[in-house]
């Protein structure tokens, strides 16, 4: 039988304060005090306060433990997710319903919404369940992005089962988590690394100068059905006919993309995101190409095998060495296939590592990679008002980052994680520093940046043992005006 208990209980490195179930298999934490304040140590200790209950920290911080009150139900509200209504997490289809439309779970199991008058406007579940004082009912968005309702029964030593789910299709959540769908890359695209479905697609040809027509190469529509994604369109064009839509395309030297949906043609740019098979879709999804005219003399394609082409021919070569008797030369090409083999993967290494590609956005890490790359936060670099830098490396090209932790994330701090993200992400310029990925895992928000060998400005102006001259400062300015006009 399922016991309600509060105290300490492990929370990562550290511990939270809060209320648990016990007596169930599965750990099920059901509140927790100042969700906003890191994990503390075990030496943290509770003290009844003439202000209520405190959490005395070992550093000697006290923290009022904080009730939001009793609640006889629960409500999820918007947070201010930048997607658009089509894109939404889940489509509830409440257009039109005003304002402040939450989503509720009833002492029955009842999931339904009100709009801010408090009505009943639609139903997510059919109906209630049966009234059973013997049950608990949960509802939260697993590890896999999928939205559950959850019952337990607390007369049966079970696990949580399912009574309903926003979804069965695990393409649907914007999640980065061990459980992962199988990704493929668009026609003619390839991916950035081999090893991590994850880290996008790039494509396998050289891009044509735009309108330079060529004898020996032309550009094509590859098409697929039933094939949706982020729509971040630039233009939209009216049409009804596929033929008109893949034309306006082919003519358009900024179109690499187009989704036609029998009436509408809209027009896309790389990089697409969110891309996934949708069988409740009637869009069709068009691909712009490359094609050669002849595809053994043209050497801007990748063609399919090419690599093992090489590879054989050069086995060929030994092996006809071996036969002359010539066991120098016979060492030589060994030598040197090794050589090219260990320079290719650690190329590939290299480019799957950073995803230095411009159709690709920066790559999303876990949590726990994060741990892994800087050591458990082990080397701080610099601390901020409102974050700390550390250093780390990428797993496997072991090359050298700075991992920047923001430290109790506010309104405010939303805002700044999501431009820099948005703003630095897509800008490449010597003057400013790159973003190569980003940790958004709850209240976990880290960014992931180039290391400076050479340490922050202030290191050099201030605590260099040859602080730079004042020509040698004035280059230092207009370099940082330069990098400064291109984020605004």
């Amino acid at each position: 039988m399922a016991v309600t208990f509060f105290g300490f209980y492990r929370q990562g490195n550290g511990y939270a304060v809060g209320i648990f179930l016990a007596g169930i298999p599965e750990k099920t934490v059901v509140w927790t005090a100042n969700q906003d304040d890191p994990p503390v140590s075990n030496k943290a200790t509770l003290l009844f306060t003439s202000d209520g209950l405190a959490l005395s920290t070992a550093e000697g911080q006290n923290y009022l433990v904080k009730s939001s009150g009793y609640a006889s139900n629960a409500s999820m509200l918007d947070s201010d997710t930048p997607d658009t209504g089509p894109y939404a997490y889940y489509a509830s289809s409440t257009y039109g319903a005003g304002e402040n439309v939450t989503l509720n779970l009833g002492a029955d199991g009842h999931l339904y919404l009100l709009n801010s008058t408090g009505s009943n406007i639609q139903n997510i579940t059919d109906g209630s369940l049966p009234t059973d004082e013997g049950k608990l009912y949960l509802m939260r968005i697993d590890a896999n992005g999928i939205f559950r309702l959850y019952s337990h029964d607390l007369k049966k030593k079970a696990i949580w089962s399912v009574v309903w789910e926003s979804s069965k299709d695990k393409c649907v959540p914007k999640v980065t988590t061990s459980v992962q769908p199988n990704c493929r890359c668009l026609p003619r695209f390839e991916s950035v690394n081999q090893g991590n479905q994850t880290s996008g697609c790039e494509r396998n040809f050289v891009v044509d100068a735009c309108k330079n027509s060529t004898k020996n190469f032309t550009y094509t529509m590859e098409e697929l059905e039933s094939t949706t994604w982020e729509d971040v369109s630039y233009m939209s064009l009216t049409l009804s006919n596929k033929d008109d839509c893949i034309q306006g395309c082919l003519e358009d030297c900024n179109c690499e993309a187009v989704l036609f949906d029998g009436t509408n043609c809209t027009k896309q740019r790389l990089p697409l995101r969110y891309g996934r098979r949708d069988t409740g879709t009637s869009n069709i999804a068009l691909i712009k190409v490359g094609v050669p005219t002849k595809p053994d003399t043209d050497p801007r394609i990748v063609q399919p095998g090419s690599k093992k082409k090489g590879q054989t021919d050069i086995l060929i070569i030994g092996l006809s060495f071996t036969a002359f008797g010539s066991i120098l030369l016979l060492i030589s090409v060994i030598v040197l296939w090794k050589h090219n083999v260990w320079a290719y993967k650690r190329m590939s290494a290299v480019n799957g590592d950073l995803e230095l590609n411009e159709s690709v956005a920066p790559r999303r890490y876990a949590y726990e990679e994060l741990e892994k790359m800087t050591n458990n936060f082990k080397e701080e670099l610099v601390r901020g008002a409102s974050s700390i830098v550390y250093k780390g490396l990428i797993l496997g090209s072991r090359k050298p980052v700075a991992v920047k932790r923001l430290e109790k994330v506010a309104a405010e701090g939303e805002t700044e994680f999501q431009t820099e993200i948005r703003v630095i992400g897509r800008t490449h310029h010597k003057n400013l520093v790159r973003l190569l990925g980003y940790c958004l895992d709850g209240p976990k928000k880290l960014l992931v940046y180039e290391y400076m060998s050479n340490g922050s400005l202030a290191d050099v102006l201030f605590t260099c043992e040859r602080q730079p001259f004042w020509e040698e400062r004035m280059g230092i300015a207009r370099n940082i005006a330069r990098g400064s006009s291109i984020v605004t």
